[in-house]
């Protein structure tokens, strides 16, 4: 965990991908955390079951909703424990199963997702890059922008990075291939700038 006070009860919660991880060993997302600490936000990150210093054991199949159990588990954790307090949280649980949505041809993991989006009632930044071979980032923003983008009690914002691949990497192809031989991983320019520049007009300070 890192922290400073400049920015009481603004907490980041990072979730990380799926499989194995080691935060310290790793070093995992540093720069990020790093980049939130300097703005004075205080930043939290996990090790999964078995994982790095975590108890337990790693279970690389385990279903979603398991997953999202973990997430909650560790918000309510950092609630009861007063590291932060939240003045709004939603939840919802997750299906390991997909279905496609015909309207962007989607392959969707959430029952009822639209409708989920569509209730949202907070700010939401959306960040993709435009190489990303993991996710249609062009029928992903059509869809955020019919749910989330039509509820008066949120709002969305999206940002695009013209040569981001999935992981927000400066991209050649953006493919698979790519992304595991890359060598020189450098961010986005701009990809800190565009949430530092989010959050300072969406957490009071």
């Amino acid at each position: 965990m890192c922290r400073r006070t400049a920015l009481p009860g603004a907490l980041v919660v990072i979730i990380q991908r799926y499989g194995e991880t080691d935060v310290a060993g790793r070093t995992s997302y540093y720069d990020l955390r790093s980049h939130f600490t300097q703005l004075g936000l205080t930043t939290v990150i996990w090790d999964k079951p078995g994982c790095g210093k975590s108890e337990g054991k790693f279970d690389a199949d385990q279903p979603v909703d398991r997953s999202a159990g973990g997430v909650l588990d560790a918000i309510r954790h950092l609630r009861e424990s007063h590291e932060a307090s939240f003045s709004r949280a939603q939840a919802q649980f997750l299906s390991g199963a997909f279905q496609i949505d015909k309207k962007t041809w989607l392959q969707i993991y959430v029952p009822h997702f639209q409708d989920m989006l569509a209730r949202l009632n907070l700010p939401v930044l959306a960040i993709f890059g435009e190489k990303d071979r993991n996710v249609d980032w062009r029928r992903t923003t059509v869809l955020y922008s019919r749910t989330i983008g039509e509820n008066p009690h949120a709002s969305l914002t999206v940002r695009t990075f013209p040569d981001g691949n999935h992981n927000l990497q400066q991209a050649v192809t953006g493919g698979l291939r790519e992304m595991i031989e890359m060598k020189d991983r450098r961010m986005c320019d701009g990809y800190f700038e565009a949430m530092e520049s989010w959050l300072r007009t969406k957490v009071p300070g």
